[in-house]
């Protein structure tokens, strides 16, 4: 029901040291395009409690494998 789930399974995983199990990183890969219906805002601070962790760069370079950075960047800078 909340996209933003996507981003904040990665945010438990940097804070918890885990990997996301195949099953849920399918399920986001799937989902990914929901994030778009998430407030610039909420992305926001949810990539900043992400930046807060010892484990962030890590995270981030799963954040980008799947494409939700892409994803982010095009919401951005649309018009």
């Amino acid at each position: 029901r909340d996209p933003l789930r996507l981003l904040r399974a990665y945010r438990f995983a940097a804070v918890l040291n885990f990997q996301l199990d195949p099953k849920t990183e399918t399920w986001i890969n799937q989902s990914k395009h929901l994030i778009q219906n998430v407030a610039f805002e909420r992305i926001v601070q949810e990539l900043y409690l992400i930046l807060s962790t010892s484990n962030s760069a890590l995270v981030l370079n799963e954040i980008n494998k799947i494409g939700i950075w892409q994803i982010l960047l095009q919401q951005t800078l649309s018009p």
